[in-house]
């Protein structure tokens, strides 16, 4: 299962290779693998891109795939044709991700064993099932009626949401919208 780390709480060459893709989301998915598959699925107007970082060095590399996906012109793009797995080095990461077709970037974080410390926040909060239920309809459902029918199945009260904001897992702001955060997320369960 994933975790989420803030992007600005990242070590600076994995900013400057999310800058470099034009990731702007406040937070990204991290799994911790010992191997990745490097080659994306794109289609309608959008890019596949792969991008190795090396925190030894500082320093990353990405490779991109051809907009639309698999171009029968280029069988040699590993980021649209290379099905294999590679192993992750011990001082680095693989950062997974599609761009473009009027969408937000959109992109996945695979690190090795050795970086969890350096990375991974430490588990300090826990909830509830209820609340975790809660947290997961933020997570999972758009605002609208699939939220809210999640909502009312998990017994979720304003008190309840008012508790989730203190504690910083929920963020409400004064027209009583409501998001959840990073750390939200971390605790988050599936949703009813």
């Amino acid at each position: 299962m994933s975790e989420y780390v803030s992007v600005k709480d990242l070590p600076q060459a994995i900013q400057s290779a999310l800058d470099s893709v034009g990731y702007g989301r406040k937070d990204i998915a991290v799994d911790v693998k010992t191997s990745v598959q490097l080659s994306g699925s794109a289609g309608n107007g959008r890019q596949s891109f792969a991008t190795l970082v090396n925190l030894s060095s500082g320093t990353y590399h990405t490779e991109m795939g051809s907009w639309g996906g698999q171009n029968m012109f280029d069988r040699k793009n590993a980021v649209d044709n290379d099905n294999r797995t590679f192993p992750l080095p011990a001082n680095g990461v693989a950062i997974v991700g599609v761009r473009g077709g009027n969408q937000p970037v959109w992109a996945h974080m695979y690190i090795p064993a050795a970086m969890v410390a350096k990375i991974l926040p430490g588990k300090g909060e826990s909830v509830t099932d209820q609340e975790a239920s809660i947290l997961g309809a933020f997570k999972s459902l758009k605002s609208g009626d699939y939220r809210k029918e999640s909502l009312r199945k998990a017994g979720c009260t304003e008190e309840i949401l008012d508790n989730l904001a203190k504690r910083g897992l929920l963020k409400r702001s004064r027209n009583s919208a409501t998001q959840i955060t990073t750390a939200g997320k971390n605790l988050a369960g599936g949703y009813r």
